[in-house]
C-alpha cells in the first residue's frame, strides 16, 4: 500500500550500508544526501500530473503537497549518487569542492543548464513533464562533462562501451 515509503526506506537502508562501508567517503554523503534534500520540494510539479503516491503525511504546498518520503528519498539517493562512482570504480574523483571557485562555477552551470533547458521544453514546446525533466538531466551532464575535463574521457568512455 506504502510502495513510495517502502522503496524510500529501501534507499536508505542502501545509503546507511554504503555509509557503514566507507568510513572515508561518510563527509561526501553527507554533504550529497543534504544538497539534494532539498529537491524534495518539487514534488508539488509531479503530483497530481505525473504520479499520485500514497503518502503517510502530506504538507500542502502550492495547490498540491509535498510529502515525508520525498524527503526521505532524496536524502538516500543524493547521498548514494554522490559515492557511488567512487565505491563501485574504486576510484577517486578530483575533488571539484576543494576548489571553493570552481565549484561555483559547476554549481551554477549546472543549475543554470538544468533550469533553462526544463522550461523550454516544458513551457515553450509543452512536452511532458517526465521527458522535460529527462532530456534537461540528460543535458545538464552534457554540461557536466564540458565543465569537468577530468571527468570527460571516462563519461565518454562509459558511453560508448
Amino acid at each position: 500500500m506504502y510502495t513510495y515509503l517502502f522503496g524510500s526506506l529501501i534507499f536508505l537502508f542502501l545509503w546507511l550500508i554504503f555509509y557503514l562501508y566507507r568510513k572515508d567517503l561518510r563527509k561526501d554523503m553527507l554533504f550529497g544526501s543534504l544538497m539534494a534534500m532539498p529537491l524534495a520540494f518539487a514534488e508539488f510539479i509531479f503530483v497530481p500530473l505525473y504520479w499520485q503516491p500514497n503518502v503517510i503525511f502530506e504538507i500542502p504546498f502550492f495547490g498540491s503537497y509535498i510529502d515525508f518520503e520525498s524527503f526521505i528519498f532524496s536524502f538516500a539517493v543524493g547521498g548514494i549518487a554522490s559515492i557511488i562512482y567512487e565505491v563501485f570504480l574504486s576510484k577517486h574523483l578530483v575533488k571539484a569542492r576543494e576548489k571553493r571557485r570552481t565549484t561555483k562555477n559547476h554549481f551554477y552551470t549546472l543549475s543554470i543548464t538544468l533550469i533553462v533547458s526544463f522550461a523550454i521544453f516544458y513551457f515553450f514546446f509543452k512536452w511532458a513533464l517526465i521527458y522535460s525533466g529527462m532530456i534537461s538531466i540528460f543535458i545538464g551532464a552534457i554540461a557536466v562533462m564540458f565543465h569537468r575535463k577530468d571527468l570527460r574521457k571516462e563519461m565518454i568512455d562509459k558511453i560508448f562501451s
